[in-house]
């Protein structure tokens, strides 16, 4: 593109249209059967109109046919978690390295492969599929980044067999085979009903998240009543430190089984009531309809505090009710649950994986089960341990033995 002059391209060229309006200017005027100024104005903007046209066709030709297929053959093209919107280009030998390497450390921690007689058999039993797997780099390698947006497929049994028959025959196919395929729901799609009875428990049982804080407000309601305490017990306000602290592969070191006992005490009703209802985003360039889901416990308080926050976000956003609810029982969310918890597959270069350890990252569900996850550790080993290092000092030794004898302990874990 470097040095592109349209001069050589005359369908682009001023001096070519210039030509043409010319040439139709003195047909109209030997004419004399219509005015002149409106005719030239009219011819001016049928003119423009069919060069940014023949522009756009002839960028997308370039981009389309030349400059995507040869970057394609020789770079993999993707963001970085460090680079905010910028592009990087590796070449393809380069990316291989990184590829295997990656493939390699999952497999030795929390990943098996999977063949795909064995993916068949996990999805046929549920109603959404697996997800595909990319690599985002970072400073220090790569991060596995999961789409569960997206729906799934995978060639049907009787395409299998049919080719298998062929295969053993050694029929020659003259003409392309037509391969049938199985199509599943994406995984976020199908977990929508349980992301919303978590979300109306999340308000209404808040408690059973620990400390875990998901916006501003959250953060302000945790945070007044310690100011407001730290106040009244003395006269001096004391210091104050904010200490922000992560956890180390929180969804990657998460316990599956341990993880579902817990939530197996947070469902304790038989049956959730969601109502549904519509959000319609209207802007300048578009007009999107999303269908939501609210627990029915917490509707007065649930769709206040979700339309604040869309508020917050959009003024171009309008809710309405469906007037539509349904009920959902507690043993079909448990068992998506389970199935998305540990029987999660994953497909990176058309090859199977099953995760055996953690739990997926990408999940419209991820940030709720691990808040209840460590929230459970809280409730059950932190604070325990906090009030017996409050004690006086002679128990202090024997609060810190029962500190490790708690983690140790085969209960929790």
């Amino acid at each position: 593109m470097h040095k592109l002059k349209t001069s050589r391209f005359p369908f682009i060229s001023n001096k070519h249209s210039s030509c043409h309006l010319s040439n139709h200017g003195l047909k109209f005027a030997r004419g004399q059967s219509v005015d002149m100024h409106n005719e030239c104005r009219e011819l001016n903007d049928a003119s423009y109109f069919m060069k940014h046209k023949v522009l756009e066709r002839w960028i997308f030709w370039l981009f389309s046919c030349l400059v995507v297929p040869l970057v394609q053959a020789n770079f993999y093209v993707t963001e970085s978690e460090h680079g905010k919107q910028d592009m990087f280009y590796y070449r393809k030998s380069i990316w291989e390295k990184l590829t295997s390497s990656a493939i390699t450390c999952l497999k030795d921690r929390s990943f098996h492969s999977l063949d795909g007689a064995s993916v068949r058999n996990i999805i046929s039993n549920r109603s959404f599929g697996f997800s595909k797997l990319r690599l985002c780099p970072k400073e220090n390698g790569v991060r596995v980044l999961a789409n569960l947006k997206a729906s799934s497929r995978m060639p049907s049994q009787e395409s299998l067999l049919r080719d298998q028959s062929c295969r053993m025959h050694k029929k020659a196919r003259l003409h392309p085979k037509r391969v049938k395929f199985d199509h599943f729901k994406s995984v976020n799609c199908v977990l929508r009903d349980l992301h919303a009875v978590l979300k109306g428990l999340q308000m209404k049982e808040s408690e059973k998240l620990g400390s875990s804080v998901f916006d501003y407000n959250d953060v302000y309601r945790k945070l007044c009543p310690f100011l407001i305490g730290l106040k009244n017990e003395s006269t001096i306000m004391p210091r104050v430190f904010v200490v922000i602290s992560d956890v180390v592969k929180a969804f990657d070191s998460v316990d599956q089984d341990k993880l579902l006992s817990i939530m197996k005490n947070v469902f304790l009703q038989d049956e959730y009531l969601l109502k549904q209802f519509h959000q319609v985003v209207c802007t300048k360039k578009s007009l999107r309809v999303h269908e939501k889901s609210i627990f029915s416990d917490s509707i007065s308080n649930g769709l206040t505090k979700f339309a604040s926050s869309v508020l917050f976000r959009s003024l171009h956003t309008v809710l309405v009710d469906k007037e539509w609810s349904r009920n959902i029982r507690k043993e079909d969310l448990y068992f998506n649950l389970t199935e998305h918890v540990k029987r999660n597959v994953l497909q990176f270069d058309r090859k199977f994986y099953l995760q055996d350890v953690g739990i997926p990252q990408g999940s419209v569900l991820s940030s709720l089960l691990c808040s209840f996850y460590y929230g459970h550790l809280e409730r059950s080993v932190i604070f325990p341990f906090l009030e017996k290092v409050s004690e006086p000092a002679s128990e202090d030794l024997s609060g810190r033995h029962n500190f490790h004898k708690c983690c140790s302990c085969t209960e929790w874990w």
